[in-house]
């Protein structure tokens, strides 16, 4: 028995280690578990909240792809758009050029519009000047046509009663006389009248008293004014030119139809002892001829100022 009581208290000392140790094991074990049970509920959390995150992202994504699909159909749009709009710019820039080329030549017609124009303006005014001239002379002529004219009333009515003074006394001469007409001309066609014969002289008694013949012993004829042109001499017509347009071709001379111009004359046009041109008469005034200029050294060698001499009498 004394043997067997150590055994079995060694047997119990070692079931009581062994109970102690499986206590501390399955102590330590349900800690463990708990320790493990508290870590997985966190997991599990942690996963929910993962997994609400994921579907949160998810929910993001999508968003994004839809907002991505949008941008990309906003870009396509927007290339589009830019293609067009470059298309546009080029036919912009096309229609700029030609805009410009347009300009350009206008701007040209008006520069050559603007210098015809000025040629107008200047023809107009030169036209405006001489027509001033031409009714300052027309003003001149018509005045000197006027003193004219009265001039030549007072000399007809003169000339009328000299003709009736000389009539009345030159009547029995005419009678007696048939070669002499009344106005003291030759007459063609009366009879010629026949040589005096030589007759003796008469005596104081015989002779005709002036009263015989009715008229005074002195008969005062008007004076005879023979002009050079009626007398056979072509005096030579010499002018100055008043007016020269070398653009129309046409000069104007101070002499005209009282002085012997006519239609068709031809002047040198001298300057100094110099030949400096050639005109010809196409209308002609009383006191003012337009020529023609049909020979010239250059276009403005004819001045103002210059001489013209007929020529080719």
């Amino acid at each position: 028995m004394k043997g067997r009581a150590p055994a079995l208290l060694i047997l119990l000392l070692i079931g009581g280690v062994a109970a102690g140790i499986a206590a501390v094991l399955f102590i330590g074990q349900r800690q463990q578990m708990a320790r493990l049970q508290q870590q997985l509920a966190m997991s599990q959390q942690q996963a929910t909240q993962l997994q609400a995150k994921n579907q949160e992202l998810a929910g993001e994504l999508t968003d994004l792809q839809d907002e991505r699909r949008g941008l990309e159909q906003r870009v396509v749009s927007l290339r589009t758009e830019l293609t067009t709009t470059l298309a546009e710019l080029d036919r912009s820039r096309a229609g700029g050029r030609e805009l410009q080329d347009r300009f350009q030549t206008v701007d040209d017609e008006r520069a050559q519009l603007q210098g015809r124009l000025s040629d107008v303006i200047r023809e107009r005014d030169e036209a405006r000047q001489r027509a001033d001239r031409l009714t300052e002379e027309k003003t001149v002529l018509d005045r000197a046509l006027g003193r004219l004219r009265e001039r030549m009333a007072l000399l007809d009515r003169d000339y009328r009663r000299l003709a009736e003074k000389l009539a009345a006394p030159a009547a029995p001469i005419a009678a007696s006389h048939p070669g002499v007409n009344v106005i003291g001309q030759y007459d063609p066609q009366a009879p010629a009248v026949p040589a005096p014969q030589p007759q003796p002289q008469p005596g104081p008694e015989t002779r005709p008293s002036n009263a015989s013949f009715g008229m005074a012993a002195s008969v005062e004829l008007p004076p005879i004014v023979v002009r050079k042109d009626q007398a056979g001499v072509s005096a030579v017509v010499r002018g100055r030119l008043v007016e020269v347009n070398a653009s129309h071709g046409f000069v104007v001379i101070d002499k005209g139809s009282l002085e012997g111009v006519r239609a068709g004359m031809g002047f040198d046009v001298l300057r100094g002892a110099q030949r400096v041109g050639r005109v010809t008469a196409v209308r002609v005034r009383p006191q003012l001829s337009a020529c023609d200029i049909v020979g010239a050294k250059t276009a403005g060698s004819l001045q103002v100022g210059d001489h013209a001499v007929q020529s080719g009498r």
